[in-house]
């Protein structure tokens, strides 16, 4: 997962930026399957 790597790396600013991007994408799949994420 490029979230860990990125923590593990220190790369805090990049990980911050891949996390907020794929807390995004959960909500896009969920509007298309009409769900919402937990």
């Amino acid at each position: 997962m490029p979230y860990d790597y990125a923590i593990e790396n220190g790369q805090t600013e990049i990980a911050g930026m891949i996390k907020e991007y794929q807390d995004k994408q959960k909500f896009i799949d969920a509007a298309k399957t009409d769900t919402i994420p937990t």
